[in-house]
């Protein structure tokens, strides 16, 4: 059960992850004690879970149970200890929490470098999470470096039409946006379209964030209507996988009243604006409860 909830949640299908996982845990709680380090893999893949559904202060009770296990019974050296701090900094990065994010992915790259060495194709989700931080922090050739870094070993070892792949082809996409260089993001902007569409389908939130990738750099570009095609589509998938309060979609919204302040059509934009501001306020709340 724990395997085919983690398949259900590789191919996006969070709504079918979920009661197998609840199952699988109900099944292992009947038969150990919630103090047994056996059932911290199945916190992590809960946690995981609720990550990817946006319901960050969930997630976090759940690796804080699991890592007082993992550490205690795996070591701080173990490479499942380093795969969790992994997880555990992507979260903070989620939420804006980037020194703590830093601290935990360090620790991280050590263990999995003096294992695995500097240029394992394993170490790629590291990178990424690092990569994040240091966009976040406007270090963006740090960041190109760090992604082109892990496009590179994830191409070699899984091809270039794995679903990592244009995972990684849509944060670098991101990336030139936010730097400006568009002529450079619309080829790997559309590249992720295509190997995500091809690999996941279109009832997907990766395919839906690829998507909400090409309508910013369309909206750039003045091709409002394209922009506004994507915005929708992607929207639309978005509120089928998850609540309407997923961070996710808040970046959608965003995209969309930016380009309906582009196009004059100001009173939709102030709409959603104002539904930018709750999403993200109710989440910022929830991340200073957890953090209180």
């Amino acid at each position: 059960m724990r395997i085919l909830a983690s398949i259900y949640q590789e191919q996006g299908k969070y709504a079918l992850a979920e009661p197998v996982l609840e199952r699988a845990m109900a099944v292992m709680l009947k038969n150990y004690s919630p103090d047994d380090h056996i059932i911290a893999p199945f916190q992590v893949d809960i946690a995981k879970l609720l990550v990817a559904q946006g319901k960050f202060a969930e997630a976090e009770f759940y690796y804080v149970q699991a890592r007082a296990l993992i550490d205690k019974s795996y070591g701080p050296n173990h490479l499942y200890t380093a795969r969790v701090l992994g997880n555990v900094a992507r979260l903070y990065t989620l939420q804006g929490r980037y020194a703590e994010a830093e601290s935990l992915i360090n620790r991280a790259l050590a263990v999995q470098e003096e294992v695995y060495g500097p240029d394992h194709h394993k170490i790629a989700p590291t990178w990424l999470t690092m990569a994040r931080i240091c966009k976040a922090r406007k270090e963006y050739p740090e960041a190109e470096r760090l992604i082109q870094k892990a496009l590179l070993v994830v191409q070699k070892k899984q091809g270039p039409e794995h679903p990592l792949t244009g995972e990684i082809l849509s944060l670098l996409g991101r990336l030139y946006i936010a730097e400006g260089k568009y002529t450079k993001a619309q080829d790997v902007c559309q590249q992720a379209v295509k190997v995500l569409e091809n690999s996941l389908g279109l009832f997907n939130d990766y395919t839906a964030m690829a998507f909400n990738n090409l309508a910013k750099l369309y909206a750039h570009q003045g091709k409002y209507a394209k922009a506004e095609r994507l915005c929708q589509r992607a929207l639309d998938t978005l509120e089928q996988i998850f609540d309407r309060n997923h961070p996710n979609t808040a970046d959608i919204l965003e995209t969309m009243a930016q380009l309906y302040d582009k196009t004059g059509n100001q009173a939709e934009a102030v709409k959603l604006w104002q539904r930018v501001e709750q999403i993200r306020s109710h989440r910022q709340a929830a991340i200073a409860k957890v953090i209180e």
